[in-house]
């Protein structure tokens, strides 16, 4: 009988690090390099934006012949200027970057770009947030790409 060991501490930490997004009008061309592989290069004038947020998670579930992907983040605070500068983001279209813990990184967004949503969210007790929930979503053919750079 061999022994059962458990293996958690082998390099796939679950969670997220960190988050990045760019406009699709700043990506100059995604390279497939491999099987499950992209390059990304931007734009002279581009440059991936950081989410300094919380509670970031990213998820990716096949749905038929797509891939339905979602990155969330919460922005702990928030005042009425930011929600404003926020909401004027929706409209937009984006490729999100995350790096996991295990030091991974991912690109969504490929095939078809992420919307944008926004809500507030508004504490009922004193150790829940008050922040903005953003969630980059999409159906895509593709699900998320290891992200080559």
């Amino acid at each position: 009988m061999n022994d059962l060991k458990r293996s958690c501490y082998s390099g796939s930490m679950p969670g997220i690090k960190s988050i990045s997004f760019c406009h699709v009008s700043e990506v100059e061309s995604i390279t497939v390099v491999g099987v499950d592989s992209v390059t990304v290069t931007l734009k002279s004038s581009g440059n991936w934006g950081v989410i300094n947020g919380k509670r970031m998670t990213a998820s990716a579930g096949h749905q038929g012949k797509n891939w339905s992907q979602k990155v969330n983040a919460t922005l702990p605070g928030w005042t009425m200027t930011e929600v404003t500068g926020y909401t004027r983001l929706a409209t937009g279209r984006y490729l999100v970057k995350f790096t996991d813990k295990a030091g991974d990184t991912w690109l969504a967004g490929y095939g078809t770009p992420l919307h944008l949503s926004l809500s507030k969210t508004a504490p009922s007790t004193p150790a829940e947030y008050q922040g903005v929930d953003l969630t980059f979503s999409c159906d895509s053919e593709f699900g998320f790409l290891k992200l080559v750079e």
